[in-house]
């Protein structure tokens, strides 16, 4: 469905959209050509485009929003939940080849004093969400470990969470680069990165299809600067 309205003149792609169910929409919208769908975006009924918006991955999302001009972006912004749109702005504010841009900012963290028994409550209501390991932070909101999720299940229920952590796991600062991001996957096997400021407070992370997304297009680039081709062109530019 993605190829085909590819195609299509811009009038019918957006008749096309404001045909579809919401769900429907947003599933076609993540496969379309980030050009069309930033355009798209724009034109469409600014409902129908605050429910794509809110189905997208925030990543994605936002790499969506930063192709538009402010003055709509900020248009579909402000309709959108107070939550979702604080998000979405924290990462179009970040360069486009930054960690923080590829990052989720929907972590899942718990205090690093707080009990497995506690954990396991907590993640039965985080149904939808995508949790591989488990973040800890101190009071200061600082990132002092990590937990995978095997060992909070298979962990004594009053065992402290702190415990089970084997230290503080390899972050990013948010400004780095996709290349400084793509070196560290390259030396480690990780499912998820954790994203830091300057004083190491956790402010997202960056799962595993984003760090595959970013590798492949790190050794894209690389390939077409060996022989002597933009790193800004694509194969059908």
């Amino acid at each position: 469905a993605a190829r085909a309205i590819d195609n299509l003149p811009q009038r019918e792609v957006i008749r096309l959209f404001q045909s579809m169910p919401p769900a429907s929409a947003g599933a076609v919208f993540q496969r379309i050509t980030p050009d069309l769908a930033a355009q798209t975006l724009v034109l469409i009924d600014d409902k129908l485009a605050g429910q794509i918006i809110s189905a997208l991955e925030p990543s994605r999302a936002a790499a969506l929003l930063a192709r538009i001009d402010e003055q709509s972006r900020d248009r579909l912004l402000n309709g959108l939940e107070a939550g979702i749109a604080k998000e979405l702005r924290l990462l179009v504010s970040y360069p486009a080849e930054s960690a923080g841009a590829l990052m989720d900012p929907r972590v899942t963290t718990f205090h690093h004093e707080a009990t497995v028994k506690q954990a396991r409550a907590r993640i039965r209501g985080l149904r939808g969400r995508p949790i591989y390991d488990i973040f800890l932070i101190d009071e200061n909101g600082l990132l002092t470990g990590s937990v995978p999720l095997q060992m909070i299940v298979l962990a004594r229920p009053n065992r402290r969470l702190k415990e089970l952590s084997g230290g503080v796991p390899p972050s990013v600062h948010a400004l780095s680069t996709r290349e400084e991001v793509v070196e560290l996957l390259n030396q480690r096997r990780l499912p998820s990165l954790a994203v830091v400021d300057l004083e190491q407070r956790l402010l997202g992370v960056i799962r595993h299809d984003a760090l595959v997304a970013a590798a492949q297009e790190e050794m894209s680039a690389d390939i077409q600067t060996m022989v002597g081709v933009s790193k800004e062109e694509r194969a059908l530019s």
